[in-house]
């Protein structure tokens, strides 16, 4: 019987035992082989690999500061966190805003030892997703904003356009330049643009109307538009038309469209003169 612990008995059947000496770990190693010329063999393979630079040296646990300085040397991970940048793939182009989001990350994944490779591959990853998202909501926004319209042309018929600009002109003058821009890029929680709401749409239209004061403009017979001062003109040429029996305020096929064009001045009039316009 071979004895483990005589050293003449080291390459016979219990080799492995014998070479391991109680060490486990070592035990196991060396199970992976068949016989003692394979595992030194092994062993010679991967002390050359290591030479020739081809098997970096695992990186201790709480490493110096020189070793882990030679570990990342051994790796090409950058000397600090901003080489990762450095060695992206020249297709791999990055905004100066992408950067500067990315920009936090990059000392975590120095912490990590990423290599430059995996680095690159997270950030090409993270641009991919933006892009996609970006993508997403813009086809979501195209489609609420062809709907939001449908709706609202077919509640508004020939006033959508007069609506559309009483609502611009009323935030304009209200908010100014960059408020009007803020809420024309406002979303709501659910991430929807807050104008592709038919609700949001109605209240502005009613606050244009209401409180639009000089601004507000309405919708004449011949399409165009007409602000408080264009509106005591076209009533002028109503009141003359009212006076003659023959006209076509009272007679033709234009009497009730122009008898109801001259109530709704009357009521736009009135709503001025409430709102100080």
């Amino acid at each position: 019987m071979d004895d483990p612990n005589n050293p003449g008995a080291k390459w016979t059947g219990n080799w492995r035992e014998a070479w391991a000496s109680g060490d486990d770990k070592k035990l196991n190693w060396a199970k992976r082989y068949a016989s003692p010329q394979a595992m030194i063999d092994a062993a010679w393979s991967a002390q050359e690999r290591i030479s020739k630079g081809e098997l970096a040296q695992p990186l201790p646990e709480n490493p110096s500061t020189e070793q882990l300085i030679a570990y990342r040397k051994s790796h090409g991970i950058p000397e600090k966190p901003e080489g990762y940048l450095e060695a992206l793939p020249k297709e791999l182009h990055l905004e100066a805003e992408d950067r500067a989001i990315i920009a936090p990350y990059l000392p975590i994944m120095h912490e990590l030892n990423l290599g430059p490779k995996a680095a690159a591959r997270l950030i090409q990853f993270r641009q991919a997703e933006v892009e996609r998202q970006i993508n997403e909501r813009t086809a979501a926004d195209t489609a609420l904003r062809t709907k939001t319209e449908d709706a609202m042309r077919q509640e508004w018929g020939g006033e959508y356009r007069a609506n559309v600009n009483h609502i611009t002109s009323f935030l304009q003058s209200r908010l100014g330049e960059e408020g009007f821009h803020d809420i024309m890029n406002a979303r709501t929680p659910s991430g929807d643009p807050l104008l592709g709401s038919p609700g949001v749409l109605r209240a502005f239209a009613q606050l244009a109307v209401e409180h639009g004061g000089g601004n507000v403009t309405i919708t004449l017979p011949d399409g165009g538009l007409a602000d408080a001062k264009g509106v005591a003109t076209r009533m002028a040429e109503i009141v003359k038309l009212m006076a003659n029996p023959s006209s076509e305020y009272w007679r033709g096929p234009k009497a009730n469209a122009i008898q109801a064009e001259y109530r709704k001045l009357v009521d736009f009039e009135e709503q001025n003169k409430r709102r100080g316009g």
